[in-house]
């Protein structure tokens, strides 16, 4: 699947009033396996993190759109996805991550079962 980031304005409808602004969109990255989430934790500037349904996250710099491996988070041997609300299904960087490296995955594991689970990167 492709990633989009939008370089424009999103569309903007104040009730009645009629406010529009324009889209536009710039393929920045492609080839992830069910992409649910991309986003960034506060303040980052190089890369953006996709998270695939599938149990991996990616990052992915900003400016050329290369993915950098190995992945940020692999969970495909943990998280289970049989069904469309399955898998790793949502990923928070709190607002301190880039002092405490602590961020929060939501997945189901094997035995369908949910986890919302703290990590911390080694290195």
């Amino acid at each position: 699947m492709k990633l989009l980031l939008s370089l424009g304005c999103c569309l903007v409808c104040l009730g009645s009033s009629g406010v529009h602004a324009d889209i536009r969109f710039q393929m920045l990255a492609e080839g992830f396996d069910k992409p649910l989430w991309v986003g960034a934790p506060k303040g980052a500037k190089k890369h953006l993190a996709v998270a695939e349904q599938t149990g991996k996250i990616w990052l992915v710099e900003r400016a050329t759109g290369k993915r950098l491996e190995p992945a940020f988070l692999d969970l495909a041997g943990t998280a289970l996805r049989k069904d469309n609300e399955q898998g790793l299904l949502g990923v928070a960087f709190p607002a301190d991550f880039f002092q405490s490296g602590r961020f929060y995955v939501n997945y189901t594991d094997r035995k369908g079962h949910t986890h919302i689970s703290r990590f911390k990167p080694l290195a």
